[in-house]
């Protein structure tokens, strides 16, 4: 069991409308990751597939 992992899937499963929700797991990437994520190609390629709907969203917006 991975707390937050398992929190956001049982989250996204509780909200009644979960349109436009989305969950993706990430293996090998540790809880805080975000504050060292220009320390590695892995860390920058996931984050890069954060930011992508979110531009994509704000473009449309």
């Amino acid at each position: 069991m991975t707390p937050l992992c398992d929190e956001a899937h049982r989250y996204r499963a509780a909200i009644p409308s979960p349109a436009g929700i989305h969950v993706t797991e990430q293996a090998g990437l540790v809880h805080g990751w975000l504050r060292a994520r220009h320390r590695s190609p892995h860390t920058d390629e996931t984050f890069a597939r954060i930011l992508a709907p979110l531009s994509e969203a704000l473009r449309r917006a």
